[in-house]
């Protein structure tokens, strides 16, 4: 449902669905085996991941975590690193959770602010 952008990191998008931060930069290696393109983060600079980089278009009721979101190469050079992929993975199995808890609810309507809620409460860092 959201394409996540390397520019929305660059200059951090304030996502109300945010479910995730990060802070690694962005950083290309190339396929040939040279050459790094690299784009440097300020230091105190985070950046939040919106809940719909994980819902796929066209797949009914599924969500897709860590390396498998929805972002642009460039974007996805960045997210790509196992600490966010936990705190993804984290977020789509609370995000499950509920969805099974509401019977008929689809995974991609449940209450984002109940979402966040419970994240924080366990101690993630939503950006």
């Amino acid at each position: 449902l959201h394409l996540l952008t390397a520019e929305e990191l660059l200059e951090p998008t304030a996502f109300a669905d945010a479910i995730a931060a990060g802070a690694y930069p962005i950083d290309i290696h190339a396929a040939s085996g040279g050459g790094l393109e690299f784009a440097a983060l300020g230091d105190d600079h985070a950046y939040g991941i919106p809940f719909r980089s994980l819902v796929p278009c066209g797949l009914d009721n599924a969500l897709v975590a860590g390396r498998g979101l929805s972002a642009t190469h460039r974007a996805l050079a960045a997210v790509r690193v196992m600490t966010i992929s936990m705190a993804l993975g984290q977020a789509a199995g609370t995000a499950a959770a509920l969805a099974a808890a509401q019977q008929g609810s689809h995974v991609g309507q449940i209450p984002i602010e109940r979402l966040r809620g419970i994240l924080q409460a366990d101690g993630a860092c939503l950006a």
